[in-house]
């Protein structure tokens, strides 16, 4: 069982506008859609602008339901709340991944800055789409050490791993 989108992939948009969801993503895309048919690649997946319209967001349909439910429950007469709808629910559409395991980006104009060549991120519960040269932009190795080490927001250093102590001598 595939849980969480995971990994880095880049994948080309033929002449059609059409893109391969690469294979573990399809794999947890179907796992979320109710609906999905067995044995096959047809599913359902939900995409929307993100980080100020550079790129898409993808949801299955299980992770998307559980977003909503998270913007149901805030205030909504917060100003925040209300930007947070447009973009998760009036920016945002459903996309069928046919039988070969592709969808049609040019469904949906004006989603993200995209080319002929474009970059799957997996964030998780969601995948990102770039374009290779603004995702190298947001992502490249000029941020990495800015920001330091991005696992000690969880309690642990160097990649997940628990940095551990080391204990001095005492002398005699």
């Amino acid at each position: 069982m595939t849980t969480s989108f995971v990994g880095k992939r880049e994948h080309k948009v033929d002449a059609k506008g059409r893109v391969s969801l690469p294979t573990n993503f399809r794999m947890v895309a179907r796992e979320g859609d109710p609906n999905a048919e067995a044995g096959s690649n047809k599913c359902r997946i939900l995409l929307m602008h993100g980080r100020k319209a550079k790129c898409l967001v993808g949801y299955s349909i299980k992770s998307y339901a559980k977003l909503t439910k998270q913007i149901d429950a805030l205030n909504p007469y917060d100003r925040r709340t209300e930007k947070l709808k447009a973009i998760a629910h009036g920016n945002a559409d459903y996309f069928d991944i046919d039988d070969a395991g592709r969808m049609g980006l040019r469904e949906f104009q004006g989603l993200g800055e995209l080319g002929s060549d474009v970059v799957f991120f997996g964030m998780g519960d969601h995948f990102e789409i770039w374009d290779p040269s603004a995702f190298e932009a947001v992502y490249g190795p000029s941020d990495a050490d800015e920001d330091g080490d991005p696992f000690e927001a969880i309690g642990s250093g160097s990649g997940g791993k628990k940095k551990k102590k080391k204990k001095k001598k005492k002398r005699k």
